[in-house]
């Protein structure tokens, strides 16, 4: 899947581009095809993708539900998104939508489960229209706000439209791939509000270099930001969970 960036910021991610190639099933580790079927035994047709040297994806349907569930190669399962319906979200969810953005429609709701069975929604949100510019929301197992995308950041169709079903049912896999975010490229401006805030207290000598999601052991799905100090050759790797609390550095 590649996707065009306005502002034309590219990089490698499901946001902006996302390298993956499709493999064949006997392509496919065994282990990762054994930690599969345990994970979803009555599931029969299934299109397999290696999104890189270590992640490989499986893509389906569950439930009647559209479904991308990641693995390493080793056969760990990393984190799984499925499409719901705008009733199945949280009430603050709803709540939330309904009081920031009254003038706007849900196009697109999913839930994630991370390796630690940490529960996530994401939400695609745009005023009714054609081609209307897409607000992208992420909200903690609670119903409480992590983070948002608002145009123009974010990303475009091929054909330079907003990618913007109206219905779950028309909804492509390339959707689903926003929740699954592992090894993602993140704006210093995409940060929650809470790391920022962070960093200009405990490193404000230090520049931001660069933010990625990544799975880290204990924890599941982190943010990951490297810091380098202003004159030096002296660097910070910091780890923040999903709401934005720090986890650590190294």
């Amino acid at each position: 899947m590649k996707k065009l960036i306005i502002m034309c910021l590219l990089s490698v991610s499901v946001f902006y581009v996302k390298a993956q190639e499709q493999i064949l099933e006997r392509n496919v580790p065994r282990v990762v095809k054994e930690a599969f079927i345990a994970k979803f035994p009555d599931v029969n047709t299934v299109e397999w993708y290696k999104i890189n040297d270590s992640v490989i994806e499986a893509r389906f349907v569950f439930s009647r539900k559209k479904t991308l569930t990641s693995f390493n190669n080793s056969g760990t399962f990393l984190s799984s998104s499925s499409e719901i319906a705008s009733r199945e979200m949280p009430g603050l969810i709803s709540n939330y939508i309904r009081g920031e953005y009254s003038e706007h429609v849900i196009n697109t709701s999913m839930m994630s489960e991370d390796a630690q069975g940490q529960i996530s929604y994401y939400i695609e949100i745009s005023r009714p229209g054609v081609n209307q510019p897409i607000t992208k929301l992420f909200f903690d197992y609670y119903g409480n706000l992590t983070r948002t995308i608002r145009p123009p950041e974010v990303a475009m169709g091929n054909d330079g439209t907003g990618i913007n079903s109206t219905e779950n049912d028309d909804m492509e896999y390339d959707d689903l791939e926003d929740a699954v975010s592992i090894g993602e490229p993140i704006n210093r401006r995409e940060l929650p509000p809470k790391i920022t805030q962070y960093i200009e207290q405990h490193y404000a000598e230090y520049r931001f270099e660069s933010a990625v999601f990544n799975e880290k052991e204990g924890y599941g799905m982190v943010y990951e930001v490297k810091l380098k100090r202003q004159g030096y050759r002296q660097f910070a790797e910091l780890y923040f969970d999903l709401a934005g609390d720090f986890i650590e550095n190294r």
